[in-house]
């Protein structure tokens, strides 16, 4: 009789291995989150993994590979090669949430997919894999560029000045402050340096009117995919970050329109401010990648005249096919500022347009 129960025991533990086996991945479900949808580079945000069984098998063995992107830096300096796997056991209806912290190294859209599950039977002698469509996103925006380092072409001296950009006599005295080294002696305000005992000159500020455009280009030659300069690029597109940063700071409107695949959001062109729409712009920063739509002498001769508009150029290098189109835009736009990385044709530039590039 005992060995009947025995018998029966085992028909029946079979059974229900069978059916653990068959129903494994029934009713099972697997997500990824990000804490957050935009980072800085090298900031800390965390990854959230939720697997939920929601039937009355259990599942006594589970191995959830993920795939993450190399550019991710998990915890202390650790990475998991490209792959993160994580094992459990799950209850019956158990919902089972895992989170660890992750900083990203390099600028860029990031979307997590493909994870593979590997669930056991119920008595543990066979594993099945079933692949998992998953999809979260995150954008890592550029670090800032450090705008001293621009140097000045030509007969302009001093430091980059982005005031300087928007208008050549401010308007409105807003106060006082005190002397810098910077502001010009016409500025010394005598009577409240007598007062202090030291030199004050006058504050100005500038008209609501004035806007900023800044007109990217991630084209490095022509062809542009025969050879794409990426380091270049990334430095372009941080000066552009920075100036967003300066703009915002100094709450004069900006836009921002590039020739990148990927940016064809055309209502960045239109000057705003705010944090919303900082926002916009350093995340449209961060999706760019190295395709171009057009070339870039196509985006800034299609440019309409602005009134009271300052318009930014942020070139790699001077392409012959530029020189003409950024000279013209002299004819639209209140003023024409250049920022180039590279030497090449800028003695070609008309000497209105204020040029910056880098190094000495």
């Amino acid at each position: 009789m005992m060995f009947i129960w025995l018998f029966v025991f085992i028909l029946l533990a079979i059974y229900i291995n069978l059916l653990s086996k068959k129903n494994a991945f029934k009713n099972l479900f697997y997500s990824v989150k990000f804490s957050k949808e935009i980072a800085e580079i090298d900031e800390e945000f965390e990854i959230t993994s939720i697997i939920e069984n929601k039937k009355m098998f259990p599942i006594t063995y589970l191995n959830i590979s993920q795939e993450y992107p190399e550019e991710f830096k998990f915890g202390e300096g650790n990475n998991f090669k490209g792959i993160y796997k994580s094992k459990m056991s799950v209850l019956p209806f158990q919902r089972v949430k895992r989170s660890f912290k992750v900083s990203c190294l390099k600028r860029g859209r990031y979307i997590l997919k493909n994870a593979e599950l590997t669930c056991g039977d119920l008595l543990g002698f066979e594993t099945m894999t079933q692949f998992y469509e998953t999809f979260a996103e995150i954008v890592v925006i550029p670090k800032p560029y450090l705008i001293k380092k621009l140097t000045p072409y030509g007969s302009y001296t001093g430091d980059i000045s982005v005031k300087r950009w928007i208008i050549e006599d401010p308007l409105v005295n807003i106060g006082i402050k005190e002397y810098t080294g910077r502001e010009p002696l016409k500025q010394i305000h005598w009577p409240s340096t007598l007062r202090q005992q030291k030199i004050m000159v006058k504050e100005y500020d500038y008209t609501t009117d004035n806007n900023l455009l800044i007109a990217l280009n991630i084209e490095t030659c022509k062809p542009f995919w025969q050879r794409i300069d990426g380091e270049a690029i990334e430095k372009c597109i941080s000066i552009a970050r920075s100036l967003v940063d300066e703009f915002e700071t100094l709450k004069i409107p900006y836009g921002l329109t590039s020739n990148a695949q990927n940016f064809l959001n055309s209502t960045l062109h239109n000057t705003g401010l705010g944090l919303s729409h900082r926002l916009k712009i350093l995340e449209a920063l961060g999706r760019i990648d190295y395709s171009i739509f057009c070339p870039f002498e196509d985006i800034i001769e299609s440019k309409n005249s602005i009134k009271n508009t300052t318009i930014v150029v942020i070139t790699p290098l001077i392409l012959d096919e530029y020189v003409n189109p950024i000279n013209n835009l002299i004819k639209f736009y209140q003023k024409v500022v250049l920022i180039t990385l590279s030497h090449q044709n800028t003695e070609k530039i008309t000497k209105q347009i204020e040029t910056y590039f880098e190094g000495e």
